[in-house]
């Protein structure tokens, strides 16, 4: 799973993050096997030893050819959760039968 981790030299969106917090215990279930905790950030001191450590993890993964098939699953689960909140919304307004 290539999991995002938000870091200040990070330009990318916040599409990926949002998306993994949608699939909820999953997400956390996987960042907890990947980074041996359910880390959304690096640590903002760079001099920290668990920076170097998400930070190797982080190369390693995306050097890793068999991870996006993990992070296209969590990401499509995600959006289907978001989805089937919408549709249960509108059917609880009545907009839908």
């Amino acid at each position: 799973m290539r999991s995002k981790v938000a870091s200040p030299e990070s330009n990318a969106s916040g599409f990926p993050l949002f998306v993994n917090v949608a699939s909820s215990e999953t997400v956390v279930v996987a960042r907890e096997s990947v980074y041996g905790e359910p880390a959304y950030a690096l640590p903002s001191d760079p001099s920290d030893p668990a920076y170097d450590a998400r930070q190797n993890i982080l190369r390693e993964r995306a050097r890793s050819t068999e991870s996006i098939y993990g992070t296209a699953y969590l990401w499509t689960a995600g959006l289907m959760n978001l989805l089937l909140l919408l549709d249960v919304w509108d059917i609880a307004r009545g907009r839908k039968d």
